[in-house]
């Protein structure tokens, strides 16, 4: 990615990032990263998956699934 922007072979992170095959999201990362830290920040190995506590779903939507899973309850007859 450095490389690509040293040399100007791509102009824009958007162009880098057809380049290399991620989204330009991934490239702002990698930039925000060289940024705080140079090149040993950037190729640190960070740990997969979402950050701890993180949830998708909202806590009072879990609550209530969590409550409906309690009471298992059959299909209703007709």
């Amino acid at each position: 990615m450095l490389l690509l922007f040293k040399t100007e072979e791509a102009k824009s992170r958007s162009a880098a990032a057809r380049h290399l095959g991620v989204h330009r999201n991934t490239i702002a990362d990698w930039i925000g990263l060289y940024e705080k830290g140079g090149l040993e920040k950037l190729r640190e190995i960070g740990e997969p998956g979402p950050e701890p506590g993180q949830q998708s779903i909202p806590p009072t939507v879990m609550e209530d699934l969590k409550e409906r899973l309690s009471k298992p309850e059959g299909p209703k007859q007709l």
